[in-house]
């Protein structure tokens, strides 16, 4: 009982401390300025090429670098890139240490957070 109470007390830290980890930087107001000057750059590449298939392909390569960046951004500014290891690495390294097996439930599987090697 007093494991679950000592367990219950630092419930708040725990949240305090992955608030400070994993926190969003990028707020809608900015996500509409990047999303409006991404829109600005693809329209003035794909409309001032020229005809020759050099400028073409520039221009859509250009355009997919610019698109393929903000989708970068979300996944970094969302955490979705190390997921896995905020929320399940570090509890696992402390099994290891304490000489036990790795545990992930089964959402994780589910959700495709975790993938079986």
């Amino acid at each position: 009982m007093n494991y679950i109470n000592e367990g219950l007390y630092y419930i708040p830290q725990s949240r305090t401390q992955i608030a400070q980890v994993a926190p969003r930087d990028v707020d809608p107001p900015e996500w509409a300025m990047l999303l409006i000057l991404a829109f600005i750059l693809v329209a003035t590449l794909l409309l001032g090429r020229e005809a020759d298939i050099i400028s073409q392909l520039s221009a859509a390569i250009f355009a997919t670098t610019v698109v393929g960046s903000l989708l970068l951004l979300d996944e970094v500014d969302s955490n979705r890139i190390q997921e896995a290891q905020l929320e399940y690495e570090v509890f696992n390294e402390t099994l290891l240490e304490m000489g036990k097996e790795k545990y992930y439930p089964e959402e994780a599987f589910k959700s495709g957070v975790i993938k079986l090697p």
